[in-house]
C-alpha cells in the first residue's frame, strides 16, 4: 500500500458522483493517505477489454467501483469481465433497494463485491475505505510505504539542489569548499576513532547498522568463511545489496506500453516486469535459505 489510494470508478454521470468523491478524499486524507479516483465512463466492448489485457499486467487500484446501471450496459458484465483477470475488492451500487443488487450480482455469478446504496455511497465506501487501510497497517507495509515516499522526495530534493547549484556559480564554489573542508573533517573523525577502536567496540559496530554498513559486514564475513560462495564479491548477496539500494532510494514510474517499472539509476533506465520480482523473490528465498543454513534458525 502506497499514501495514494487508487479507486478506479465506473459510472455514466460522474458529475452527480463529485460530492461523494469530495467527502471521500477529505476523509481519506484525514487518514493520511491522497485519494486517487480514476473515473472510468467508456463501457465500450473495445475500451474494456483493453482495460482487462492492462490489469492483467498490473493492476495499480486499490479498489473498483461500479454503478449498477450504466445506460446501455449494466455494471455486472464489466465486473464479470474483470473479475476473470483481478480478484480486487469490488463495490457495487445503486439506487435500487440493495437485495436487487444482491440478485443482479449473484446471476452475473461475481464474487468478492461489496454492496451498497448510491444515497449512502461515501459512508458506506469510507467504511470500506478504512478496513483496508487496517489490513495495512503493520511494519512491512508501512515500511514500503516510508520508503516509496522518502525515496520520491529525496529524488526531487537532490534534482533540485543539483539544478541551484548549476544556475549559481558563487553558490556553487561556496559549496565546494564547504564540502571538501567536511571532508577533510571526516578523516580527521576516522583517525580518531581508529586510534581508540577496541575488540568490543568493533564487534558493537557490526551489531548496530548506523554504525557499519551492511556491506562491510558482508565483507567482514566473507574474509572469516571464504568457502562461503554468496557472500563473497558479485556473488547473490552482494547482487540483492544492491538491488535493495536501488529500490529503496530510487523513484520509479510504471510504463503501460512495456507493462513494466523503470527505475532510473546513475543515470540509466533499469526496467523490472513481473517476471523479474519473481526472479527476485526467489533469489530472496534462496538466499535466506543459506543463511539459515549456515548461520542456524
Amino acid at each position: 500500500m502506497k499514501l495514494t489510494y487508487k479507486l478506479l470508478w465506473f459510472d455514466d454521470e460522474p458529475s452527480l458522483i463529485e460530492p461523494s468523491e469530495e467527502r471521500l478524499s477529505l476523509s481519506m486524507q484525514n487518514k493520511g493517505f491522497d485519494l486517487a479516483i480514476e473515473m472510468r465512463t467508456d463501457f465500450s466492448d473495445a475500451g474494456i477489454n483493453e482495460l482487462r489485457a492492462s490489469l492483467a499486467q498490473y493492476n495499480p487500484y486499490d479498489l473498483i467501483v461500479f454503478d449498477h446501471d450504466l445506460g446501455l450496459r449494466k455494471g455486472t458484465d464489466i465486473a464479470r469481465s474483470l473479475r476473470g483477470n483481478i480478484f480486487t475488492d469490488m463495490v457495487y451500487y445503486s439506487a435500487s433497494p440493495v437485495d436487487e443488487l444482491r440478485k443482479a450480482i449473484y446471476e452475473a455469478k461475481v464474487d468478492g463485491v461489496f454492496l451498497i446504496n448510491k444515497n449512502t455511497c461515501a459512508d458506506d465506501l469510507m467504511r470500506i475505505l478504512e478496513d483496508h487501510i487496517k489490513k495495512n497497517c503493520d511494519l512491512n507495509s508501512m515500511r514500503g510505504i516510508v520508503l516509496d515516499t522518502m525515496s520520491e522526495m529525496e529524488s526531487k530534493l537532490r534534482n533540485q539542489l543539483i539544478e541551484r547549484l548549476k544556475n549559481d556559480s558563487e553558490l556553487l564554489r561556496e559549496r565546494l569548499d564547504k564540502f571538501k573542508n567536511r571532508l577533510l573533517r571526516n578523516a580527521e573523525q576516522l583517525q580518531s576513532k581508529e586510534q581508540g577502536m577496541t575488540e568490543e567496540l568493533m564487534l558493537s559496530c557490526f551489531a548496530d547498522p548506523l554504525k557499519s554498513d551492511f556491506n562491510t559486514v558482508r565483507q567482514t564475513l566473507s574474509s572469516c568463511d571464504k568457502d562461503w560462495e554468496n557472500l563473497k564479491e558479485n556473488h547473490l548477496l552482494h547482487e540483492l545489496q544492491n538491488l535493495r539500494n536501488v529500490l529503496a532510494h530510487e523513484s520509479y514510474r510504471w510504463n503501460r506500453e512495456d507493462n513494466c517499472v523503470t527505475v532510473r539509476v546513475d543515470g540509466k533506465e533499469r526496467r523490472f516486469n513481473s517476471f523479474d520480482f519473481e526472479a527476485i523473490r526467489k533469489k530472496l528465498l534462496t538466499m535466506s535459505k543459506d543463511i539459515a543454513d549456515h548461520c542456524g534458525g
